[in-house]
């Protein structure tokens, strides 16, 4: 049902982790494995260890070539209809197959299901609105939006298949039960190689308009947008026009119109905040 794709590079300890429970889901629900790992040349031992594991599937690119191009691989060759792309230093909390299966079926063909992540940093588990780093979508939508974009090497290329498909119609469908924990290290080497890379202010850059700057650093700083509209119809038409326009930000508007799921994605009612732009 869903294949799950990963990059990695010698951080075995971590790899191991988070493909044995991505492992045990897989058993739990009686699924075939369909792990598929991108390796970025990785020591001996791990390759040994990969190539050792029924159900994975090892590409091994020999060098770092960007996390884009690892996992658009990954996901061309995925055999399930739904993907999902994790990180090895990730591991699927209990019931994430059970949980993503039971509701999978509630996606329209441009929707995508958006995971709940716990970074290890006492935030606890984050519920991502409009756009996010880690989903579960069919590789149906995938092809549409010709995958990520190989523009952005390291970076940003998750968050523009979002606003992609969000560009399509589709939406982000949240599920707090579908839970990933992130033991993320910002010193490992691969983690200060992928940061090397300026692929986040090149992609924010692409995207600014007179809406004005949607993101700033660590502290997320998003537009406040207004937009006016008289019908459910002309308030879709307009977000979409917002999106395609500029990725993050906060929508304000007058009505939902009995669109009440636009409430999870960043759109609200409210007149008295203060907006960077007004849509009309």
């Amino acid at each position: 049902m869903i294949s799950c794709i990963l990059g990695s590079k010698d951080r075995f300890d971590k790899l191991k982790v988070i493909i044995s429970s991505i492992l045990d889901q897989y058993k739990t629900e009686n699924i075939e494995p369909d792990i598929i790992v991108i390796d970025g040349g990785s020591k001996e031992n791990v390759i040994e260890y990969l190539l050792s594991v029924s159900g994975v599937t090892l590409i091994q690119e020999g060098m770092l070539h960007g996390v884009t191009r690892a996992y658009n691989r990954g996901f061309r060759i995925a055999k399930y209809p739904f993907v999902t792309w994790l990180s090895d230093d990730q591991r699927l909390e209990p019931c994430f197959f059970k949980n993503a299966i039971a509701h999978i079926g509630e996606l329209n063909e441009n929707d995508f299901m958006g995971i709940s992540m716990n970074n290890n940093d006492g935030a606890g588990f984050l519920i991502y609105r409009t756009a996010t780093p880690v989903a579960i979508c069919s590789k149906t939508l995938m092809k549409k939006v010709d995958f990520w974009s190989e523009d952005y090497i390291t970076y940003s290329s998750d968050i523009d298949f979002c606003v992609k498909a969000i560009g399509l119609g589709g939406k982000l469908i949240m599920r707090k039960d579908v839970r990933i924990m992130h033991f993320m290290d910002v010193k490992d080497d691969v983690h200060k190689y992928n940061n090397s890379n300026i692929d986040d202010q090149r992609y924010c850059k692409s995207w600014n308009s007179k809406l004005g700057t949607y993101y700033s650093g660590a502290k997320r700083i998003y537009p406040n947008v207004r937009i006016i509209a008289k019908s459910g119809k002309e308030l879709i038409i307009k977000i979409q026009n917002v999106w395609k326009n500029t990725s993050w930000c906060n929508i304000y508007t007058n009505s939902y119109f009995g669109l009440d799921y636009l409430s999870s994605m960043n759109v609200f009612i409210d007149d008295n905040v203060k907006c960077n732009s007004v849509v009309l």
